[in-house]
């Protein structure tokens, strides 16, 4: 992604991750069986797709243009406290000593990385801490659906989010992305 977020707008990169990963799991996804989705299922999925498939993953590749990747990487780790908190506040979740000393080094770690940085690294970090927000939030919804597995959900996030995505980051940038030619010209392959 780092090799790619000069010459290909955030929008169509996500679109392009989304699709990646949705080819990936899609063979099992189409073999596993459930029982029918219920209409509130559906839409809490569609949301999920939204925030975790559509808006964080922007988000992510906004930060990756401002932001040193190995930090990027250490404040994915802010997942991880989005989704205990909204699990804590929204499901009832116990959280633990331990799990709540965890979870304010994490924080303590991210307010570091950011605030001993230039303006781009802190709004990169701000752009992160929105992203794995969204996937807290993604988390929560989707480990309530029963009625689809995770190759499922995967697929359907990978297909709807990096189809909208792809699209969208087309029109933004006016013309497609021309991923071969980068990576003959950097010599990737």
């Amino acid at each position: 992604t780092k090799l790619l977020v000069g010459n290909v707008g955030a929008v169509a990169l996500a679109g392009l991750l989304y699709l990646g990963a949705a080819g990936a799991v899609a063979p099992c996804a189409r073999l596993e069986q459930r029982s029918a989705a219920t209409s509130r299922q559906r839409a809490r999925l569609f949301l999920a797709v939204g925030l975790g498939g559509g808006l964080a993953p922007v988000l992510l590749v906004l930060a990756l243009d401002r932001t040193p990747a190995g930090t990027v990487s250490l404040l994915l780790n802010l997942e991880l406290v989005a989704t205990a908190i909204i699990a804590r506040m929204f499901l009832r979740e116990h959280v633990g000593r331990r799990a709540g000393l965890g979870i304010g080094i994490v924080v303590l770690g991210g307010v570091i990385l950011a605030g001993t940085s230039s303006a781009g690294i802190a709004t990169g970090a701000l752009l992160v801490a929105a992203a794995c927000g969204c996937w807290g939030i993604d988390n929560a919804i989707t480990a309530s659906l029963d009625n689809y597995t995770p190759s499922q959900i995967t697929s359907v996030k990978g297909i709807v989010a990096g189809t909208v995505n792809l699209l969208l980051g087309i029109a933004l940038d006016g013309t497609p992305p021309v991923l071969l030619h980068h990576f003959k010209h950097n010599k990737v392959l």
